[in-house]
């Protein structure tokens, strides 16, 4: 059978942690490696970890507090690269049984098909609330935000939906490497930029976990269909934190942009190259910064209201 490695960040999540972590070990027809790195919890985190540690294919590193951010890129940087695919995943969710198999599955047959060595996959997802309700489907049959541009502004694919081949990590840990700053991006909108821009991605219109929304998350990801006024309310303060933290956030996909031309842009398609040089220099003078925001040529690729895009722009929060 096919091993998967599954990278985990922990951070105070003892409510949900036991019935996710067992979702993952029990998947069928599939040998899975754990890693699992506690970002100092206060509560009955580390508690429930020492039990599971005990197993040969479950491996926990305790560290100091980083923020999720850092703390999977901690994971990506220094788990030992020895299974052919990998995953990520959060610590409140619950995995259906045949979410990783039916990902490898479609992986190699994509791997087969286009000798692409790149594959990302990404599945659907039931929304459900803190009590395992369900509450609705969290995206759409066809395939959404498929372009690099929309991945790097705001990827509508969380990462606990991705199952990807191990030369994506591996891209990811050269442009940790590479970086002079720290990116400040999640793990997920990288993993899947480095498909879209050198190997494919499969986006999967099955659910096959619930995907658990609680005041808890550490962010409120965007759901496609009805909406409540506390979905509302709780995207609405999301962005405020982000505004919050302007300085922190200001310039930093601009910079991933250039980055990435830095790294790969041998490798990549002449349109991509160019979009990404668009993105890259829009915060580098007055002129790019107007036409960006009079012209804005990279329009078509956005997937979300597009004045919420403009005025981020017009800030400089890219």
């Amino acid at each position: 059978m096919d091993t998967v490695s599954v990278l985990m960040s922990t951070y105070n999540g003892h409510k949900y942690l036991k019935q996710q972590i067992d979702s993952i070990l029990n998947q069928r027809d599939i040998n899975v490696s754990l890693y699992i790195r506690d970002d100092q919890s206060s509560d009955n985190t580390c508690k429930i970890l020492t039990d599971y540690e005990k197993l040969s294919n479950v491996h926990v590193y305790y560290g100091n507090h980083l923020g999720v951010i850092e703390s999977f890129e901690w994971l990506i940087n220094n788990i030992p690269i020895e299974s052919n695919y990998f995953a990520f995943s959060d610590q409140d969710d619950i995995w259906y049984e045949n979410k990783l198999c039916t990902a490898v599955d479609k992986i190699k047959e994509v791997e087969n098909k286009k000798n692409s060595k790149l594959v990302l996959y990404a599945c659907n997802q039931n929304c459900v609330d803190k009590d395992g309700n369900f509450r609705m489907l969290r995206l759409p049959k066809e395939k959404i935000g498929d372009n690099v541009i929309d991945s790097l502004i705001q990827t509508e694919y969380p990462a606990c939906s991705m199952v990807f081949t191990k030369m994506i990590i591996l891209k990811m840990r050269y442009t940790y490497k590479v970086a002079k700053k720290d990116l400040r991006t999640m793990h997920d909108a990288w993993a899947l930029v480095m498909a879209q821009l050198m190997g494919e991605f499969i986006y999967d219109p099955q659910p096959l976990m619930d995907f658990r929304r609680h005041d808890e998350n550490y962010t409120q990801g965007i759901m496609y269909g009805a909406r409540t006024i506390k979905d509302s309310y709780n995207e609405l303060k999301y962005n405020l934190k982000v505004l919050k933290k302007y300085k922190y956030y200001q310039g930093r996909t601009a910079y991933r942009a250039r980055l990435l031309i830095h790294c790969f842009g041998n490798d990549i398609s002449k349109n991509d190259y160019l979009n990404l040089k668009i993105l890259g220099l829009y915060n580098k003078s007055f002129l790019n910064w107007f036409k960006m925001i009079i012209l804005n040529p990279l329009r078509k690729y956005y997937n979300r209201p597009y004045w919420k895009t403009w005025l981020k722009f017009v800030i400089g929060i890219y």
